[in-house]
């Protein structure tokens, strides 16, 4: 049985069990809000104080522009950057 569990500023928390193979099922709510479905990847990242941040990750597309963004901020600036590398070869 799925439980949910309401939140003191209006967030639900939900949990699930971790099965025989450590497999896990998104419950229906979640896949819902984060808009996944079957085949969707998701990334995992585990901090330093070991809390699990789990979000959807629709195409390594979509990830290598999100890591470009945080990087660099925009395209253009990734593009000069890059132009700058490569002149910078010549010397």
């Amino acid at each position: 049985m799925l439980k949910s569990y309401q939140g003191v500023i209006g967030m639900s928390l939900y949990e699930s069990r971790i099965g025989k193979k450590y497999q896990t099922v998104v419950p229906m709510h979640v896949r819902e809000a984060a808009g996944i479905g079957e085949g969707d990847s998701l990334l995992w990242k585990v901090q330093e104080d070991g809390t699990i941040v789990v979000r959807p990750q629709k195409s390594k597309t979509e990830y290598l522009a999100n890591l470009n963004k945080k990087n660099y901020g925009s395209f253009e600036n990734a593009k000069k950057q890059l132009e700058e590398g490569i002149d910078s070869w010549d010397e």
